[in-house]
């Protein structure tokens, strides 16, 4: 808000031998009240012809506290506009931390669902020898399906290295086949275990596997045969149960 005042006292009884300095300094406070009153210095100065000293003396004072009552009414505004701005600020501190704590508790709850997803998924699976297993009897899925359940679970297909770890896990098995991570997909003949990628080192095979049936077996089952379990080589898109193995 400005506060915008003329004032024109026309005194004709004064002396008309004004001072000119009077005038400046009439002039500067009309200025210094508002620039857009620039105009008023002209009319002044057709004051001073027939307003005297007398006069200057009673405008004076009036522009004095109309130049003091601008300076109150600026001042309010900056306050204001600093009032204003520290609201402003300080709601936006307060969406800060408020996003940053929902941030952090969304991050917390995440980590705790996988952590108990995790823990849900290792209840599956149970100590046998050295290892920890997790063995299907429910669900039966082609080799790739099996392999990809067992990555679902945090594990892989079981790679059983030793006739000790073999034995360990047979004498848990119910169902007639499982797959293990065990294949030929690679090079015919060439057994891998998809779990390290290296050559498997473990073989207990039924008598005359494996043998390739139809050029087209290329994964490896347990399978139970007159009440023993061993190793035959079959087609892959055959839905068998299966062996997760993973680390504690």
């Amino acid at each position: 808000m400005r506060i915008y005042f003329i004032a024109i006292i026309a005194v004709l009884t004064a002396d008309a031998s004004s001072e000119a300095s009077d005038n400046r300094e009439l002039c500067k406070y009309i200025v210094e009240t508002d620039y857009s009153l620039q105009q008023s210095c002209e009319e002044l100065r057709q004051l001073e012809s027939t307003c005297g000293r007398y006069c200057f003396k009673v405008v004076k004072p009036i522009l004095e506290h109309t130049r003091a009552l601008q300076k109150q009414v600026d001042l309010n505004e900056t306050r204001q506009k600093s009032e204003s701005i520290n609201k402003l600020e300080n709601i936006e501190r307060l969406l800060h931390e408020k996003f940053d704590r929902l941030e952090k508790q969304t991050k917390q709850n995440l980590e705790d669902a996988n952590n108990a997803r995790k823990c849900d998924d290792m209840g599956l699976f149970d100590k046998i020898g050295d290892k920890y297993y997790y063995i299907d009897t429910v669900t039966r899925l082609n080799w790739f399906e099996a392999a990809h359940r067992c990555h679902e679970l945090g594990g892989h297909l079981a790679n059983l290295q030793t006739r000790a770890e073999f034995d360990a896990v047979e004498m848990h098995l119910i169902s007639t086949s499982y797959w293990l991570d065990i294949n030929d997909l690679g090079e015919e003949g060439e057994f891998y275990s998809l779990a390290t990628g290296r050559k498997a080192t473990f073989f207990k095979w039924y008598p005359g596997e494996p043998n390739n049936v139809g050029d087209n077996e290329d994964c490896v089952q347990i399978r139970k045969v007159d009440e023993v379990y061993a190793l035959n080589d079959v087609d892959c898109n055959i839905k068998f149960n299966y062996i997760c193995e993973k680390q504690r």
